[in-house]
């Protein structure tokens, strides 16, 4: 299941680091309206791409963590 991640403050990191964790989940966007945040996220989650508006992810992901 292909995830996103909507924030990327500090729960944000939580739940990306808890998707990238789960075997059955790939973390593939981190979404945050402050872009420069989403891209230091996504930089410590090989394959997370950063992005700053969710619809620029929702056709990729399965699931959002919000």
């Amino acid at each position: 299941m292909r995830f996103a991640v909507c924030g990327a403050g500090v729960i944000g990191r939580v739940h990306a680091g808890m998707v990238a964790r789960n075997g059955d989940a790939r973390l593939v966007a981190i979404v945050d309206p402050v872009l420069a945040r989403a891209e230091a996220l996504a930089a410590d989650f090989e394959g997370a791409q950063p992005a700053a508006e969710l619809a620029d992810v929702v056709a990729d992901v399965d699931a959002v963590c919000v």
